[in-house]
């Protein structure tokens, strides 16, 4: 019996994404977590080939799922994005991970050398960086309104358009990082007014 909407723990909510798997299901499951986080969880005939938490993707996430508590799910079936497959796991062996709390062999390390992060060239440069940091609760929180925001002009391709700047450009950490995310997000949009709206609207934001 499906225990959607219902608070459970950590443990039961992995038995729930075995079930679907189990099922050979096709859709997303949707968890928002007791301290309003979200991950999402996408398959095709039981098959995980979408899995993400937070600000975070695929193996990298699955470093964070394990501070989950609790919990509580809901899974659309049906609904799921045939472009966003990303390099996981066979599913058995990522439900093992998942039950057991184990870390992939092939990310026991960053990808990222932190020591090299100024090197790397951001898009449309904006002159100084003086911005002070903001906290990584507020990062996290802009990073998910401008993804919103994004939906409306690219659909899908909105979280595949974030996963890629946050994958080649280090995160960012204050206001002139996000110009330079937005900047980056608007060439994604094809027509010069939705251009205009989606940046008008993600500057109320900052």
């Amino acid at each position: 019996m499906s225990k959607e909407n219902q608070k459970l723990s950590y443990d039961e909510l992995i038995q729930e994404l075995t079930q679907l798997c189990n099922t050979e299901s096709t859709g997303t499951m949707f968890i928002v977590t007791d301290t309003g986080h979200s991950a999402r969880i996408g398959m095709k005939d039981g098959n995980i080939s979408c899995f993400a938490y937070r600000m975070h993707k695929g193996l990298d996430a699955l470093m964070d799922i394990y501070d989950i508590k609790s919990g509580k799910y809901h899974f659309s079936n049906g609904i799921y994005n045939p472009y966003n497959h990303l390099d996981l796991p066979e599913t058995p062996t990522l439900l093992q991970q998942f039950k057991f709390r184990t870390f992939p062999q092939s990310k026991t390390q960053p990808d990222i050398d932190l020591s090299k992060t100024q090197e790397i060239k951001q898009p449309g440069v904006i002159a100084g960086n003086s911005s002070p940091s903001m906290s990584s609760e507020k990062v996290i929180d802009f990073i998910d309104k401008i993804e919103s925001l994004l939906l409306e002009f690219l659909g899908p391709f909105a979280d595949i358009a974030i996963h890629d700047y946050l994958s080649a450009y280090q995160r960012p950490e204050n206001k002139s990082d996000f110009n330079k995310m937005i900047e980056f997000l608007i060439g994604e949009i094809d027509e010069t007014d939705d251009q205009l709206k989606f940046k008008q609207a993600c500057l109320k934001l900052l």
